[in-house]
C-alpha cells in the first residue's frame, strides 16, 4: 500500500493556535489607546487638513469636546434657568477656556501658542460629475509673548476682534518670603456671533494653549500650586485630617497650573528640587 502523506496537526481550540504578537509594553499600548481616543473624541481624526466624509453634517457632530461656540448674544440667567427647567441645558456652551499659573517675575518672557481648528464647507466634486458640500479642516495657529514683569492685563487679537486671547497678569501676594511672583491667567474667547446660516463655521475646534519658557521650551519655571512641604503654605493645610493625609502622600504629584473649561497638563521635564524649599 503506498505510503499516505501526514497530515498536519488541527488545532482543536483557539489556545492551539499560534499567535503573533508586535513587541511592545503594557505602556506603549496604553499610549496607542489613548491616542485613538483622543483622535476620536477630540480630532483631528484624519490629520490637520482633514475633509469630514460627505455623510457628515458638521464637525459638532463629529467630536464630542475641545470646541468653543460662538457668543451668545441673548444669554441671560432667567434664559439658563428656563432652559435647565426645559431639559434643554445642551443649548448653553463655553464660549471661552483658559488656564493660570504661578512665575517668578524674573522669568521676563513667556511663549504662548494657541491652537484651533476652522471648520467650513466647500464643494466638492463627485465621479458622477455632481458636487456636493463637505466640511474641511484650516489649522490656526498663532504665537503670543506674554510679558509677567509689568502685571498689566491686555486682549490680543487672534483673528481680528472675534478671537482673542485675554492676558491678565497680577502679583502674587499669598507667598511671603518666595520673592516676586506673578499670576498669570490666559483665556482663549470666541466672540464670533452665532448664526444658524454659518453653522459650525463660527465654533473653534481643538482648541489649545500652550505656554513653554525661554527658546529651549525645557526651563523648570512653572511654580506648583500648593506644596505641602513649603513654609509658606503651612496655614494653607485642610482641616480634615484625611485631606492632610493625602496632601502629604501626594507632596511628588504636584499641580502646576489650573484649567478653566479644560484641563491643564504639564509635562515632565528635567527633574528640580522644589523652589525656595528643601526636601525633607
Amino acid at each position: 500500500m503506498p505510503a499516505q502523506p501526514a497530515q498536519a496537526a488541527i488545532p482543536h481550540s483557539p489556545d492551539e493556535v499560534p499567535q503573533t504578537f508586535r513587541v511592545g509594553d503594557a505602556y506603549a499600548e496604553r499610549d496607542a489607546l489613548v491616542h485613538y481616543v483622543r483622535r476620536d473624541l477630540l480630532g483631528p481624526w484624519d490629520g490637520e487638513a482633514e475633509t469630514l466624509p460627505s455623510a457628515s453634517s458638521g464637525p459638532r457632530d463629529r467630536y464630542l469636546v475641545g470646541m468653543l461656540g460662538p457668543s451668545p448674544q441673548d444669554v441671560t440667567t432667567e434664559r439658563i434657568a428656563r432652559a435647565a427647567a426645559q431639559g434643554r441645558t445642551g443649548h448653553i456652551w463655553a464660549s471661552s477656556m483658559g488656564l493660570s499659573y504661578s512665575v517668578a517675575a524674573s522669568v521676563g518672557t513667556l511663549s504662548a501658542t494657541v491652537r484651533w481648528g476652522r471648520y467650513s464647507q466647500s464643494e466638492e466634486a463627485t465621479d458622477r460629475g455632481a458636487t456636493r458640500r463637505v466640511w474641511s479642516r484650516e489649522p490656526v495657529e498663532r504665537p503670543v509673548d506674554i510679558d509677567v514683569t509689568d502685571g498689566s492685563d491686555r486682549t490680543v487679537q487672534l483673528d481680528g476682534d472675534t478671537v482673542v486671547l485675554d492676558v491678565q497678569v497680577r502679583r502674587h501676594t499669598g507667598r511671603t518670603g518666595a520673592g516676586d511672583l506673578r499670576i498669570v491667567e490666559l483665556a482663549l474667547v470666541n466672540r464670533q456671533p452665532g448664526s444658524a446660516e454659518a453653522r459650525d463655521a463660527h465654533w473653534l475646534f481643538q482648541t489649545e494653549i500652550d505656554v513653554t519658557a525661554f527658546p529651549d521650551d525645557q526651563a523648570v519655571v512653572f511654580l506648583p500650586i500648593d506644596d505641602p512641604l513649603d513654609p509658606a503654605n503651612h496655614d494653607n493645610a485642610p482641616e480634615d485630617a484625611e485631606d492632610r493625609r493625602l496632601r502629604l502622600l501626594y507632596r511628588d504629584s504636584l499641580s502646576h497650573a489650573r484649567g478653566r473649561n479644560v484641563a491643564a497638563v504639564v509635562p515632565e521635564l528635567a527633574p528640580r528640587s522644589r523652589p525656595h524649599t528643601p526636601h525633607r
